[in-house]
């Protein structure tokens, strides 16, 4: 039976509730803030952190990954490295831009072996930088004491730098082998190999993911889109699915909300809970217009929740 379809039959005591989210209050904060402060970091360091993952990620599959990934792996490296270089090359800060930070400034405490997130989040975030910093760029602010070549030289540099950046993400998207799913009418999206498609007649796509040996429910996944009958505002929409999902699950926590992932146009928020005596993790994400609505629902055992799993899903969705 599907985790949207449960009805929560057990009681909590308000007080044991009240506890227990005091008790995880402190470190859930600390780790929410790291996150954060990674999330927020600019493209290059951004783009270090991707490179350090995927250093690690290459040292762990060496001499034991397929041969097609590593080579897509390691042509992924060579992009970025690329982009990392050219990015360098572009050193005129503008003040006009609000992604104009120098490079040096890296909040991250720790630097890239501390960071929470993962390798293709800090990617698509390097990649959106750039192409951030090249839309805000105004090139007909002069930089004092800087020559017309030179402001043009910068400012290849940093197209360069995104085109580059652009192709590592390609090639390390590609290195996944995801496979791609159609509702044969709309929508069409990726989805990691493990996850099997199912049928549901409340959602254009739906798939479930068993954890291996145990074959028990680890996470599912559902695709709905429906005419935006009474016309409602994003916000207004999250208010409502918030609402909806408390219906079954009479103990969900909203724990962020009204987010964004940089480069999509589409809100998302997260919520946890108690689903059959398992905490459980849930991210919503959803495009709103007077016209219609689309929504994933990515939602799994909190232990199993993968944050960065469920960007690359929505981020491969394409409408037909």
């Amino acid at each position: 039976m599907r985790m949207d379809c449960i009805r929560m039959q057990r009681s909590f005591k308000p007080l044991a509730v009240s506890l227990a989210i005091a008790l995880l209050a402190l470190p859930a904060a600390a780790a929410q803030d790291q996150r954060a402060e990674y999330l927020d970091l600019p493209p290059r360091p951004q783009a270090e952190c991707a490179r350090y993952k995927l250093d690690r990620l290459l040292e762990r599959l060496r001499g034991k990954g397929p041969a097609e990934t590593l080579q897509k792996l390691a042509e992924g490296r060579q992009w970025l490295e690329i982009a990392i270089g050219k990015y360098d090359s572009y050193s005129l800060p503008n003040p006009v831009s609000p992604f104009d930070k120098p490079a040096e400034v890296y909040a991250g405490k720790g630097g890239p072996a501390a960071s929470p997130l993962g390798m293709m989040q800090h990617a698509w975030r390097a990649l959106e930088g750039m192409r951030q910093l090249l839309a805000t760029r105004n090139p007909s602010v002069p930089s004092s004491g800087v020559s017309a070549a030179k402001l043009k030289g910068c400012e290849q540099a940093l197209n360069e730098a995104a085109d580059a950046m652009q192709k590592a993400v390609e090639a390390l998207e590609e290195a996944r082998k995801w496979v791609e799913h159609n509702d044969g009418m709309f929508v069409s999206m990726k989805m990691p190999p493990g996850f099997l498609a199912g049928k549901n007649p409340k959602y254009r796509l739906c798939f479930d993911w068993l954890s291996p040996g145990s074959g028990e429910l680890g996470k599912s996944l559902y695709v709905s889109m429906e005419r935006n009958a009474q016309g409602l505002a994003a916000y207004d929409y999250q208010q409502k699915t918030v609402d909806r999902e408390k219906s079954s699950l009479p103990n969900l926590v909203v724990v962020e909300s009204n987010r964004s992932f940089p480069g999509l146009h589409g809100n998302w928020f997260t919520y946890g809970a108690t689903w059959e005596g398992k905490e459980i993790s849930c991210l919503i994400y959803y495009q709103a217009d007077r016209y219609f609505v689309l929504e994933v629902k990515y939602i799994a055992q909190s232990r199993l929740f993968d944050e960065e799993e469920c960007e690359g899903i929505i981020r491969s969705i394409r409408e037909r």
